[in-house]
């Protein structure tokens, strides 16, 4: 399967679990889990930074339109996507990041992968309910939605992440 639909069946299924399924699961308003941002988490090392940025946000304005957040997801998905290139860097080794196509289990070590997607996640989680509430006076129930919420969230990146990965061919 070429790497462009891969991706794109990867984002319609994300858009479809996150509308359907993930947007009506509020545990007490405290695990919320927001898995489209594995999209934007796991597009390849080489996309441009404008074209990453646009379809992180297009990606979260389609869970706008569905959620009526009125661009909140939009907001915080572009965020991600602007941290994105920063955070690579600082995670990966210089050696691996020149080499990697793509971030993996596979091509990078799951403590550098589960370090990359948590402040990411949390980054996306933080900013979605820092405008939710316009209150920084909330500052504790922020802080602690967005700390539990990427918490699931990144639990089922994690699992997402391992359920792609398949064997290698041997030749």
């Amino acid at each position: 399967m070429s790497e462009v639909l891969k991706h794109l069946v990867r984002l319609l299924l994300l858009l479809i679990f996150q509308i359907t399924v993930f947007n009506h699961i509020g545990l007490h308003g405290l695990f919320n889990p927001f898995i489209y941002i594995f999209f934007v988490l796991m597009l390849p090392l080489a996309t441009p930074a404008g074209l990453l940025m646009l379809m992180a946000f297009l990606t979260g304005l389609a869970v706008d339109i569905f959620s009526n957040t009125g661009g909140m997801h939009a907001f915080a998905s572009t965020l991600v996507a602007f941290i994105r290139p920063f955070w690579i860097k600082t995670t990966i080794p210089r050696t691996a990041y020149d080499e990697l196509q793509n971030i993996s289990f596979r091509e990078v070590e799951p403590g550098q992968f589960v370090t990359y997607a948590a402040l990411l996640v949390f980054v996306h989680n933080l900013a979605l309910y820092s405008i939710e509430s316009l209150d920084f006076s909330d500052i504790f129930v922020i802080l602690m939605k967005a700390f539990f919420s990427s918490l699931l969230t990144l639990l089922l990146v994690v699992a997402l992440r391992y359920i792609e990965i398949r064997p290698r061919r041997t030749p």
